[in-house]
């Protein structure tokens, strides 16, 4: 085998772990989101009342689009690309 060749074979194996490791991440994360949901929204609904608490993921997920809308790089012209 060449170089190039084994390079590129390390590249993809890495790629794949990765891809593994961010999955196991996204997994947990949202396995544990299904139990800490109901539970939080339960407990605030307790003291400001269910429709009130029910404004909490809406107000998170809206802040989550925000967030991702503002992070993302600003589109800029370039002679070789042309107008965006």
């Amino acid at each position: 085998m060449t170089r190039a060749t084994v390079r590129a074979r390390i590249g993809i194996s890495l790629v794949l772990f990765l891809t593994g490791f961010v999955f196991a991440n996204w997994a947990t994360l949202a396995y544990l989101g299904s139990f800490a949901g109901p539970a939080l929204i339960g407990g605030l609904a307790h003291y400001v009342g269910l429709a009130a608490a029910l404004l909490l993921p809406a107000l998170l997920v809206t802040a989550s689009a925000l967030g991702a809308r503002a992070l993302t790089p600003a589109r800029t012209i370039t002679p070789e690309r042309g107008h965006p």
